[in-house]
């Protein structure tokens, strides 16, 4: 289970009053769920939900317009001996025993309404654009891998203003808004605006949508020097050139990147036809194939004078 699905369904728990408890079981079912920031980072799944006092089923999944933990609204079935094997009803109680021993143990902190710095992205949103510029072109040669984090010392985020209204995935009020601004990367820097966009639905994958920076509406956009401050031109291009150092620094892949790979089948395609034009002119007329006329087919009501 990612972080992100740890964050959700602990926010809906404490909803509900849900302080101290226990998660055992977790099974996904790998449908990806909304507010993902990357693929799959929220997904359905199941589990079995411990108290001091009580054992529930609890399915985390989306109810149209908001994370939920049961099949219909917020119910969650309790659970007796009878609903799972002896060992897992074992070890149910002996979690239980621990928390009313342990007034500490399975206790949980409270989430935490999200503050706002005035001109700065929140630290979901830093996430998602993180996520979306990793998957574009900008860091497209570099090998990633070894970075489960965001590395958000690639890029920088400036002169962030909201238009106040929550996104799809925003657990907590003001956690994830519709934001924009510039972004800077060692490339250059652009003007963004955060939305969620809806579908198309993928049966197979079932991809509910995804976080954009505004490319589909033309937001993103090179930032121009006279659309600037002086002041802001000069802090754009210093954290332009600190980026620039670090991007050099980041590991490359040593494989070619897709596009790269594309280009090549390519090359290799048009190599091929030209293999054959080549091999087909060298051939003796006698061994190449004699060219069959193409039949004229004439209407049988078509007069045969002409």
């Amino acid at each position: 289970m990612t972080g992100r699905a740890e964050d959700i369904i602990h926010t809906l728990l404490a909803k509900h009053g849900v302080g101290r408890y226990q998660l055992i079981d977790l099974t996904p079912e790998y449908v990806e769920l909304p507010g993902s920031a990357y693929y799959q980072e929220v997904v359905a799944q199941s589990g079995i939900l411990i108290t001091p006092d009580h054992v529930y089923h609890f399915e985390l999944g989306w109810g149209g317009e908001y994370y939920t933990l049961g099949n219909k609204g917020e119910s969650w079935p309790e659970l007796t001996a009878e609903d799972t094997t002896e060992e897992n009803w074992r070890r149910i109680l002996q979690l239980q025993q621990k928390m009313q021993n342990d007034p500490l143990f399975g206790l949980r902190e409270p989430p935490v309404s999200p503050v706002r710095e005035v001109g700065r992205p929140t630290t979901r949103e830093v996430q998602i654009i993180w996520w979306w510029l990793a998957s574009s072109h900008f860091f497209a040669d570099c090998d990633l891998t070894n970075y489960p984090e965001p590395i958000f010392e690639v890029f920088e985020i400036v002169d962030v203003q909201s238009g106040g209204h929550d996104l799809v995935g925003s657990l907590l009020p003001g956690e994830v808004e519709d934001i924009s601004g510039i972004v800077v990367v060692a490339q250059g820097a652009f003007h963004f605006r955060l939305s969620w966009v809806w579908g198309p639905e993928n049966v197979l994958y079932h991809h509910p949508g995804h976080y954009s920076l505004g490319e589909e509406d033309g937001s993103w956009r090179p930032v121009l020097r006279e659309e600037c401050t002086e002041e802001q031109w000069q802090q754009i291009q210093a954290a332009q050139q600190r980026l620039a150092q670090v991007f050099a620094q980041l590991p490359r892949n040593e494989h070619p990147g897709w596009r790269d790979l594309a280009e090549e089948e390519k090359r290799a395609s048009e190599e091929k036809k030209e293999s054959i034009a080549e091999l087909l002119r060298r051939r003796p007329r006698s061994e190449r194939k004699p060219r069959i006329p193409r039949q004229i087919h004439r209407d049988p009501g078509h007069s045969q004078k002409e």
